[in-house]
């Protein structure tokens, strides 16, 4: 479970603990490699520059049954690369969870 543990930290997800009850749980059901938890999915957003427009936009989101250090790291990858396009006027970040309005 210590490894757990660390997955746990690298993606920023609160209590150890509950991550490796979770894990266990999930782990003894037929749909454990498909099941998209909300801690495993993570949805990027992004601000407009037009007036008017909400400030939170959702853009996609990342429920893979890889995981969510698998979903984060896409996540972020995706953020980082239309964050670095030069000219941009908005910003894109990840948040752990599904779409929230």
């Amino acid at each position: 479970m210590k490894s757990l543990c660390a997955i746990a930290a690298v993606v920023a997800l609160a209590g150890c603990t509950r991550l490796e009850h979770a894990a266990e749980a999930f782990a003894a059901t037929p749909a454990a490699a498909s099941a998209a938890l909300p801690w495993n999915t993570f949805t990027l957003y992004r601000t407009s520059p037009l007036v008017g427009q909400p400030d939170r936009i959702h853009v996609a989101t990342f429920d893979t049954g890889h995981g969510g250090v698998y979903n984060h790291d896409n996540c972020e990858r995706a953020a980082g690369l239309f964050n670095d396009q030069p000219g941009i006027g908005t910003r894109f970040w990840c948040e752990r969870d599904t779409f929230r309005p």
